[in-house]
């Protein structure tokens, strides 16, 4: 996992302004952290995404779903 963790960091580098919600790192990257229970590294990942787009509509609605449960 931390392999892959590493090179989603690295994809961020390169396509640090990719939009594309099936591709974007910073989702990907959302994604496995939830999955490793890492939540607050996860919020980190979408809010990076989210202040880039505003047609973000899912992984809005995702963060404020997760920043509720964290309260």
């Amino acid at each position: 996992v931390e392999g892959a963790i590493e090179q989603f960091e690295r994809a961020k580098e390169c396509w640090a302004e990719c939009t594309d919600q099936r591709l974007s790192p910073h989702l990907l990257l959302a994604r496995l952290l939830r999955r490793e229970g890492r939540e607050r590294d996860a919020m980190t990942e979408l809010k990076a995404f989210v202040e880039r787009t505003g047609r973000a509509f899912k992984p809005r609605l995702e963060l404020a779903a997760m920043e509720r449960a964290a309260c």
